[in-house]
């Protein structure tokens, strides 16, 4: 497995063809260490651009449906699954998302899941 300091970057590299199941298998032992990585990476990209980081306060502006909606997400469900888990309509859950992005300052999804796996708003193990 990939272990990754905080405020460290790690970056995962193959030499050589690998077969498909031993990378998948890597990958996932190693995902929540991967996105943290991503996010360090990101997080230094902003800093190195004069932008901010993300504020705590803008954490706890989420609400509690998008609180869960992104710890779903963080589990790698889709918006069907999560929509399903819940009780609610896809369309609903891309708009609990939409705002999880806007409220933490993120670029994409999964952007915004490694920020609030950082602010410990989501576990990072399934």
């Amino acid at each position: 497995p990939v272990r990754v300091a905080h405020a460290r970057v790690a970056m995962l590299g193959f030499a050589g063809p690998q077969p498909l199941e031993e990378v998948e298998a890597i990958i996932e032992t190693a995902a929540p260490q991967l996105l943290f990585a991503g996010h360090a990476f990101t997080a230094l990209q902003d800093r190195l651009a004069k932008r901010g980081p993300p504020r705590e306060e803008d954490s706890a502006a989420l609400t509690p449906r998008e609180r869960d909606c992104v710890a779903l997400a963080a589990r790698g469900l889709r918006e069907a699954e999560i929509a399903a888990q819940n009780g609610i309509r896809p369309t609903t859950v891309r708009y609990h998302l939409d705002n999880v992005v806007a409220k933490l300052g993120a670029r994409t999804r999964a952007h915004a899941v490694a920020i609030a796996a950082q602010l410990g708003l989501v576990g990072t193990r399934g």
